[in-house]
């Protein structure tokens, strides 16, 4: 006998009042009817589905029952459907927690509608599937694609976006550890370089560099440098301007050498 996965199939549910009758039961898949359709030949019933797919397979439309052709000879059978749609089951959830019982007419309208073990997609569109009963607490906490404000530009966007290197890399208000060593603050991503300007832990070259001091230190220590380098900063500040008064004597000199010439 073929499955329900072979030739798609019927209800499989859980029956509150037992079997069902065997009159119900469609036999390609085994399983109570889904559309049932009664065949002329041997008068017993198959899901609708199950003969579609059996005469898709192209190996002969014949009644699995009787080997009779099914062509033109099947139809939809109002008395049975009736009868399983007022089968009572139980919800496809109840081995979850669901206590819901009632007919096969009225189990789609419950997963639907109210079953609050049913898995339901997130209207995010995040992919995933969640009970219904908790689905709000998914939108608003846990989905990715949930709409929220960056803790620190406030911009508004999907929560996967927003958290994300992609955003970081630009947002202004993101606060970044000052990198210079011994500073412990964190600053605004947009104010970083004005911070290095007055960071007391941030390297700089000695202020007498121009005249040859080839020194650099912290920030914090600049007054102290100075202070202790008086006498080095003056002896190459006057070696500097004494390199200078010779090397404008030399531009006179040559100058005065080309008016000779001339």
């Amino acid at each position: 006998m073929a499955t329900c996965d072979d030739y798609g199939g019927g209800y499989d549910f859980k029956f509150a009042d037992g079997d069902p009758p065997d009159e119900y039961q469609c036999h390609i898949c085994t399983l109570v009817a889904r559309d049932p359709q009664q065949v002329s030949c041997c008068s017993n019933i198959y899901c609708e589905s199950c003969l579609d797919t059996l005469k898709e397979k192209g190996q002969g439309f014949i009644c699995p029952t009787c080997r009779s052709s099914l062509e033109g000879k099947y139809f939809k059978d109002g008395r049975a459907e009736r009868g399983i749609k007022s089968l009572k089951v139980y919800c496809t959830n109840t081995d979850s927690g669901c206590q819901w019982m009632g007919t096969i007419k009225d189990i789609d309208t419950h997963l639907n509608n109210s079953c609050t073990y049913q898995l339901v997609p997130c209207t995010n569109g995040c992919g995933e599937k969640i009970r219904r009963s908790t689905l709000k607490k998914h939108l608003t906490d846990n989905c990715p694609e949930r709409i929220v404000n960056c803790q620190y530009c406030n911009r508004k966007g999907r929560y996967r976006l927003i958290t994300s290197s992609c955003h970081f890399d630009d947002c202004p208000d993101l606060l970044i550890h000052c990198s210079n060593e011994g500073c412990n603050e964190k600053i605004p991503q947009h104010s970083l370089e004005s911070h290095n300007e007055t960071c007391l832990k941030a390297i700089i070259p000695c202020e007498y560099n121009t005249v040859g001091c080839n020194f650099t230190m912290k920030r914090e220590e600049r007054d102290k440098h100075n202070e202790e380098s008086i006498k080095h900063h003056l002896d190459i500040a006057m070696k500097k301007i004494d390199a200078l008064q010779l090397t404008n004597q030399v531009f006179k000199l040559n100058e005065y050498t080309e008016k000779k010439k001339r």
